[in-house]
This record gives structure tokens, C-alpha cells and sequence, in this order.
């Protein structure tokens, strides 16, 4: 099979050139192939940046960057507590519930899982405890923030004789 040439492949091609390689654009081509193109008598010529502008990427595609970087922005995976730590989180959480009357200042480490994807990120929290609902699984601050005790990996708190649950 011959290949196919197409007018815009053989510009600058003698009328000998064409003949060899494909007799059909001569005989499409051939008499206005050598013209020099004058432009439109009616438009002035585009400058060449407004000529550019409509090659510009598509307004569909203007959410691809963000799309990009949600992609690849990055997330923690959940570890859980090993044997150990469980036993410190249960003592300090003992210590909360003698205590909490008291309103201590309590800091938290706890994993906070990500809306969008997979994973999510370690985040400490300090807040004044108000109470620690157990059976529902909650600590919560005297702004009436709750925090599931099954997302928290650690627990400070004044008066723990500086030892970290």
C-alpha cells in the first residue's frame, strides 16, 4: 500500500517532487501549490498571541491541577496501639475518670481519618476535660468537643507525675 501524503507534508515540494511521490496532490494541488498565501482582503491578520489563545487548555480541565494534588498529597496509615501502649492508655484513662470533676488541662495524640482518601493524620489536641463518657466511648472538653477514645494513641495529663499514657 502507498503512502497517503497529505498538501500540508509537501509544502515546498517542486511539482517533479510531487509527481514521484504522489501524482494525486499535484492533481488536487498543483495549480495553486506555488501561490504565495496573500491573507484575507476583508480581516486584518490576528497577532500571534490571540492566535495562541485558542489553543489554551479547555475550561473542562481547570479542576485537573487540584485534582493532581489531592493525588498526591500524602496520608498516614492508623497503627494500633500495641499490647503495652494499650496498658498505658487504659491507665491514664483510669487516672481521667478519678480525676475528671476536677476539669484537668489534657493533651491527646489521636488519629484523625481523611474525608477524600485513604489514611488520615496524627494530630495532638489540648483541651480542659468536662467529662469521659466510657460507655460511649468519648472524651469530651468543656467546649463540648467529643473525642473517640478508639482514635487516641496517647494521653498527657497534669498531675500523671510526668509519666505519658
Amino acid at each position: 500500500m502507498k503512502k497517503q501524503l497529505h498538501w500540508h507534508a509537501v509544502e515546498g515540494a517542486t511539482p517533479d517532487q510531487l509527481k514521484k511521490q504522489e501524482p494525486s496532490i499535484l492533481r488536487m494541488y498543483g495549480d495553486i501549490i506555488d501561490y504565495d498565501y496573500q491573507g484575507s482582503k476583508k480581516r486584518p491578520r490576528m497577532p500571534a498571541d490571540k492566535r495562541a489563545a485558542q489553543f489554551l487548555p479547555f475550561a473542562a480541565l481547570t479542576g485537573f491541577d487540584a485534582a493532581i494534588k489531592e493525588t498526591a498529597r500524602e496520608t498516614d496509615v492508623f497503627h494500633e496501639p500495641g499490647e503495652d501502649e494499650q496498658e498505658n492508655l487504659n491507665k491514664a484513662l483510669a487516672y481521667l475518670l478519678k480525676i475528671a470533676d476536677q476539669h484537668p488541662q489534657v493533651t491527646i495524640r489521636r488519629f484523625v481519618q481523611d474525608g477524600r482518601k485513604p489514611g488520615g493524620k496524627y494530630e495532638e489536641v489540648a483541651f480542659v476535660l468536662k467529662r469521659v463518657e466510657k460507655d460511649a466511648g468519648y472524651l469530651v472538653s468543656m467546649e463540648r468537643q467529643r473525642y473517640a477514645l478508639g482514635d487516641v494513641v496517647e494521653i498527657r495529663c497534669e498531675g500523671m507525675d510526668g509519666v505519658l499514657y
